[in-house]
């Protein structure tokens, strides 16, 4: 169970390759209708296991897998 954001990760993070092709980016327009599923339960955008916030923050520039990444979008319920 997370109680901040450190405590979360995007655990389908993949580490990008050289040309390698992003589900979440087309060129540099962010990918809105993408679903993100959610895995920490007391996150008040958590809606069924689905992430329900209107917009999502992920940290981890420069992460070469997903440990490295956390949810900064996360409140705690």
């Amino acid at each position: 169970m997370a109680f901040n954001s450190e405590q979360t990760c995007c655990s389908s993070y993949v580490s990008q390759q050289d040309g390698a092709f992003s589900n979440s980016m087309v060129g540099s327009i962010p990918n809105e209708s993408m679903p993100v599923d959610c895995t920490a339960t007391n996150c008040s955008y958590n809606a069924g296991g689905s992430c329900a916030a209107s917009s999502i923050c992920i940290s981890g520039s420069g992460a070469s897998e997903k440990g490295e990444t956390s949810c900064l979008t996360f409140h705690q319920s």
